[in-house]
């Protein structure tokens, strides 16, 4: 797959992020993310980035995907993820 300038700009800025935050875990088990989307925000590939910055080993593990609009503005997303039981 070949990915544009922007989308690799992207996945280094989520990778960072990821960083700074110390959310590289590196799950292996299934999850539950809920992503918090601060408007306006047209970001996208969220979950690919996480992949790709180590966060899980692969997105397929999410069994629980919420999303939802902030009640603010910002241009942001908050994301909490979280093993659930097997």
């Amino acid at each position: 797959m070949i990915i544009s300038a922007e989308g690799r700009s992207y996945r280094k800025a989520v990778a960072d992020q990821v960083l700074v935050q110390r959310g590289a875990k590196h799950y292996e088990n299934k999850l539950r993310v809920v992503i918090e989307a601060w408007r306006p925000d047209n970001r996208k590939a969220v979950l690919d980035s996480l992949t790709h910055a180590g966060v899980w080993t692969d997105d397929g593990l999410i069994t629980d995907l919420r999303i939802y609009w902030a009640p603010s503005v910002g241009g942001m997303l908050k994301i909490h993820v979280q093993e659930v039981a097997q």
